[in-house]
């Protein structure tokens, strides 16, 4: 069974919290605002309207790290550590692709297919990623270049 779940990044506090359960607010039928009870710390709950809301994607990294869309990844595309010149990589952000392609994704483009995050996770071909940071750290994106 697929695990459903998200976090949140709150623009106001700068943090990001595990989302326990969402509220969708709405005047006269137009939805307004999600709001939910979120958790930054094991005990702290917080009742916070989400700024933007990120979905988990179902896979994990090399580490065992849960990776979400927003997240920024970094894909080893050899790795030799006794030629650690040979090794190489590239940065990507995780995306929810929609409109005719309903998947998670790799944003820039890691190979001309689709799919390519399922490929590396899958590692078919040797490669592996880890989960970076994501894209609400703006001093990892001066690091790996514009990712926004």
């Amino acid at each position: 069974m697929r695990i459903i779940k998200f976090r949140a990044w709150h623009s106001p506090t700068g943090k990001m919290y595990e989302v326990g359960r969402m509220f969708f607010g709405n005047i006269n039928g137009a939805s307004t605002h999600l709001r939910g009870y979120a958790y930054s710390e094991p005990n702290e709950t917080t009742f916070i309207t989400f700024n933007h809301l990120m979905q988990f994607t179902g896979l994990l990294d090399k580490n065992g790290e849960e990776i979400y869309e927003g997240d920024i990844v970094r894909v080893w595309r050899f790795r030799d550590d006794d030629e650690p010149a040979l090794n190489e990589f590239s940065d990507h952000r995780v995306e929810w692709c929609g409109n005719g392609y309903p998947a998670f994704d790799l944003k820039p483009n890691y190979t001309e297919e689709s799919n390519g995050l399922s490929h590396i996770v899958a590692g078919a071909d040797g490669e592996w990623m880890e989960v970076i940071g994501n894209i609400f750290e703006p001093e990892l994106l001066q690091k790996t270049g514009d990712l926004k």
